[in-house]
């Protein structure tokens, strides 16, 4: 079939690529051959070929022979045949060296030599980038290295264009796997690379020690350890774009490490990487100078002041992201641009550890309003997971502050930590001050409201999109931080805030996380008007409180039950939600414990929910109804009192507790609320008798509840003579 069609590789080509048959079957029949008889002026059946390569197993390639290896050597070697198809034999090779075992020595040396021999000699970028795509595909392969030295392929490195960093890294890992690979290449740094810093090409040995540092090998750190090297390096002149984008590379990967970072120490080195962004340096290359500035500047530890210090470095990490139109320009084809913003990102990710760089950037977005669009930045950085994750950590150390640090480490740590911690928590959510710290609350409050107003929560909701777990972490982090003011709260709803912490929280999340969107939650939904929130979010946010409630800690507990306290005016069946399950024995076993405040919400939900069947049940067992009818009698503790009266009032309609009410002496109650002289207790009490029944007229009447309210109505102020006039005329009629 082969043969028939050897003449005409285009039609082999395509029944090769259109698939259906399996590679083996073509090789068997000698599509090889063929194909690579046709490839020279038919770039497609070179395709087909690398195809069909990818495909076979090692049996089925080494079956080729020696003679249709040399053949590919020679072919991809002519200049006479297109640079596509030469590129595409090259791949070939590549995969040939990736698959075959090494007994199969005489066909890996032949093959080896193709690839070594483009690496050496090739002038094309396309043909260039193909052999060295197929050395890295080849792996740590002595041959491949052994003929990539004879021929000069090291040197030829230096004296070649610019090749893609990733590859040329993935090219060193390989050759120092080989054995005697480590040696060989110190031995090529030390007799070449470094001597080129100092020649009028520096950028290409640049370009190679980049590659060496983002290795992540042994040579990396040796590299690094070259100090001297290292700043020469560091201090070379970018002149032309491929200068300027090797030393790029060079300063973001060699700075990624403390090590690298130290370099910086040393004032000349420091004082030549700053200058370039005084100089007319391209935007790749400010971008990068930006990054390893900024994380030097982290690294420095906090500010001792709040200055202008970071000011340089703040303003060119926001250049470019307050552009719609550099913003809305980027497209999956930019690499560049993309790789700028992952770099503007990444920058404002490192500045904002430091106090000095949040307040600056706060004074920005304050003194020009939409400076930046936060959502359009997130929209625009879900699609690199590595920008999505340099904003999320931006954004969320521009909402911290050292307070709420404090309350994270606490509400996410071990359950058994120690008593140091747990007095911290305990002392906050009972009033205590936090640490004089330079990060104060008012400051990281001005930020959130900023945010804010910038429609910072619509960015949150953004990132969600395919978020990955540990953006995910970020944002429940912000969430939380954000949820503690009351004044962002109705913004935060409508800017998406209840959607993301379900997300976030949702799907097998860690219970760190998702405890912390939970309490986000909680914290937005304490003032928001439920009235204003649709049936499913005020639905799908009672379990996920009802959970934090169960917490161990008192901020958990204390917020948690103010928001369901908050939900539960929306209703009965809200209330059956919120006490199915046994919660409303844990809301009471809150109401018994050592912090008031937790008491008094805890009471508070109750009362809410008394007609739920659950507390209906829960105030029916014995001695119960009387503890809160004594709860009800201490107006001295008038928080409790109230919440208290709420729920005696509210199950005065209510067989059989209405009849436990009159028989444990909650007729005396009633009347002594209605007397007390508190308007909120008057009106409790008052609408409690209204709701007994005629049939127990007696008892109301014998506890001078009709006098009671004869005085409520004309002596009480405007609020309770309402409810006395109104509870007269119910039980009149």
């Amino acid at each position: 079939a082969a043969e028939a069609v050897a003449g005409a590789p285009e039609a082999l080509a395509a029944a090769v690529l259109a698939g259906g048959r399996d590679p083996g079957e073509w090789l068997q029949a000698g599509a090889a051959p063929a194909l690579l008889l046709g490839a020279p002026g038919c770039p497609r059946a070179a395709r087909a070929l690398a195809e069909l390569v990818s495909g076979a197993d090692a049996g089925a390639l080494e079956a080729l022979g020696v003679g249709f290896f040399a053949e590919l050597r020679e072919a991809s070697s002519r200049p006479d045949v297109p640079v596509e198809a030469r590129a595409q034999m090259l791949l070939v090779a590549g995969r040939v060296l990736e698959k075959l075992p090494d007994e199969a020595s005489v066909v890996l040396q032949t093959t080896s030599q193709t690839v070594a021999a483009s690496l050496s000699s090739a002038s094309e970028p396309e043909l260039r980038e193909a052999a060295l795509a197929a050395a890295v595909a080849a792996g740590p392969r002595r041959a491949l290295f052994s003929a990539f030295r004879r021929l000069g392929g090291p040197q030829a490195l230096l004296t070649s264009g610019p090749l893609p960093l990733t590859l040329l890294a993935s090219l060193l890992r390989h050759w120092e796997a080989t054995s005697g690979g480590q040696q060989e290449v110190k031995d090529f740094f030390a007799a070449d690379v470094f001597p080129h810093l100092r020649s009028g090409v520096a950028w290409r040995a640049v370009a190679i020690l980049a590659a060496a540092v983002a290795s992540g090998t042994r040579l990396a750190q040796w590299c690094l350890d070259q100090k001297g090297e290292m700043r020469l390096a560091l201090q070379s002149a970018p002149g032309e774009p491929d200068a300027q984008a090797a030393l790029a590379d060079f300063l973001v990967h060699a700075c990624s490490s403390q090590a690298g970072l130290a370099l910086l120490e040393d004032p000349e080195t420091h004082g030549a990487v700053t200058r370039l962004l005084q100089d007319s340096s391209g935007p790749a290359l400010r971008a990068s100078v930006v990054v390893v500035l900024a994380k030097a500047a982290s690294a420095a530890g906090p500010a001792a002041a709040v200055d202008d210090s970071s000011l340089p470095l703040v303003e060119e990490a926001l250049h470019l992201l307050g552009e719609r139109g550099f913003l809305e320009g980027l497209g999956g084809a930019n690499s560049t641009d993309r790789a700028l913003l992952h770099r503007k990102v990444e920058a404002l990710a490192f500045l904002m550890r430091r106090l000095d760089a949040r307040e600056l950037l706060c004074d920005a977005l304050e003194v020009d309003g939409g400076a930046l669009d936060w959502e359009l930045i997130a929209s625009k950085c879900v699609e690199d997971a590595g920008a999505a994750f340099g904003l999320a950590m931006a954004l969320e150390r521009f909402l911290a502050s050292a307070e709420e640090d404090e309350h994270v480490e606490l509400l996410t740590g071990a359950l058994d930590e120690d008593e140091q911690q747990r007095a911290a928590l305990q002392k906050y959510a009972q009033g205590g001050t936090a640490p004089d710290v330079d990060d104060t609350a008012e400051r990281a409050m001005r930020r959130r409201l900023v945010f804010v107003k910038e429609r910072g929560g619509r960015a949150l909701a953004c990132l969600t999109k395919d978020a990955s777990e540990a953006v995910k972490g970020l944002l429940a982090r912000c969430a939380f931080s954000l949820a503690a003011h009351q004044e962002c709260r109705p913004e935060l709803v409508q800017q998406g805030l209840l959607k993301m912490a379900h997300s976030v929280m949702a799907h097998g999340a860690p219970e760190e996380r998702a405890m912390l969107a939970r309490h986000a939650l909680a914290r937005t939904l304490i003032s928001v008007d439920p009235h204003l929130l649709s049936e499913s979010h005020v639905h799908n946010a009672v379990q996920p409180l009802v959970s934090l409630a169960r917490g161990d800690y008192l901020l958990q507990q204390l917020e948690a039950t103010l928001a369901l306290t908050n939900l539960a005016v929306m209703g009965g069946e809200v209330q059956d939600r919120i006490m199915a399950g046994g919660s409303a024995a844990r809301f009471d076993e809150l109401m018994w414990c050592d912090n008031h405040d937790v008491q008094v919400a805890a009471a508070e939900l109750l009362a809410n929910c008394a007609l739920s069947d659950p507390v209906l049940k829960l105030l029916q067992e014995p001695g119960r109804l009387r503890v809160w009818l004594g709860l009800a009698s201490d107006t001295s503790n008038f928080r409790l009192c109230r919440a208290a009266a709420t729920a005696v009032a509210s199950v005065c309609g209510t067989e059989p507790l209405s009849r436990l009410v009159v028989e444990d002496g909650g007729v005396e109650v009633l009347v002594a609320l209605a007397q007390s002289g508190e308007a909120e207790l008057q009106v409790r009490g008052i609408g409690g008798m209204a709701l007994l029944t005629s049939e127990y007229s007696q008892q109301l009447e014998d506890g001078g509840c009709w006098d009671v309210l004869e005085t409520c109505r004309t002596r009480g102020p405007p609020g309770v003579r309402d409810a006395a006039a109104r509870a007269q005329a119910h039980m009149n009629q």
